[in-house]
């Protein structure tokens, strides 16, 4: 497994030393000489937010975007591991501990989730700050 995720973009915008860069996500049959024949080739744009490690950079520069995998796991972890055992460990407890049935146990499960993502909203700073991307220009 590699220890680095990188993607090559565009800049967008600068704020300081942060950069928001456009990469395209293409998938991995998106070079495939029958993509034209295959409907499960798809690409994507996003824009990622990450630090400039080098001076001199412009919006419209072409870019190198680098990450370590760990920080692609961590937002995994964040995102979605997270919320689905809340999710799940509340809905067996409220099912299990109440007779409110299926419908009332799944809206508590769902509302379980709020106070995590206002946790996650909370601390977003201090999250920005572990889960960053670093800028080098090609």
């Amino acid at each position: 497994m590699a220890s680095q995720i990188e993607h090559q973009g565009i800049v967008e915008s600068i704020d300081g030393d942060c950069c928001v860069v456009r990469i395209v996500q293409t998938s991995a049959c998106a070079s495939c000489t029958a993509r034209s024949l295959c409907s499960s080739a798809e690409t994507k744009e996003k824009l990622i937010t990450g630090r400039s490690a080098v001076d001199g950079i412009h919006v419209g520069d072409s870019v190198r975007i680098v990450g370590r995998t760990s920080v692609g796991l961590k937002a995994v972890l964040y995102a979605f591991v997270i919320p689905f055992l809340i999710v799940i460990v509340t809905l067996f407890s409220v099912s299990d501990l109440t007779h409110i049935g299926e419908a009332g146990a799944g809206m508590i499960a769902l509302l379980a989730l709020v106070p995590y993502y206002g946790a996650v909203y909370l601390l977003r700073n201090r999250l920005t700050k572990e889960l960053i991307f670093s800028i080098y220009l090609i």
